[in-house]
């Protein structure tokens, strides 16, 4: 399944009472997918300062969101560590069109093509 690229405008959010960071789409927002690099360093910083989680539905690290528990969200730690190995910050449209800040892995082997197959 192909996850296309987010079109339109979103805000970064933080709830005072949960201390969570998450994405939100709104027509005025304040970021496009275009600011992808400035989005994942802000939620670091945020993060690190008021002392939050990032919400697991709106970033999603490969093989790290996979080990979370339920009900347990990403630490800017995380975050940062992924930024720091060399993960590109692509937003994505996730689940019913929400964005989605992924990293994705530059140097990740890509999948073989069958042999059998040909393009016609």
């Amino acid at each position: 399944m192909q996850t296309r690229i987010f079109e339109g405008r979103f805000n970064v959010k933080f709830d005072k009472g949960t201390k969570v960071i998450s994405l939100a789409k709104a027509v005025d927002g304040k970021y496009s997918a275009q600011d992808a690099d400035a989005v994942a360093k802000l939620v670091v910083d945020a993060g690190k300062a008021n002392k939050g989680s990032i919400d697991r539905w709106s970033f999603y690290i490969k093989d790290v969101n996979q080990k979370l528990k339920d009900g347990e969200n990403l630490k800017p730690a995380e975050l940062e560590k992924a930024l720091k190995a060399g993960f590109q910050p692509v937003v994505k449209a996730g689940k019913w069109g929400k964005p989605r800040l992924d990293l994705v892995n530059p140097t990740a082997p890509t999948a073989k093509q069958n042999d059998n197959i040909v393009l016609l």
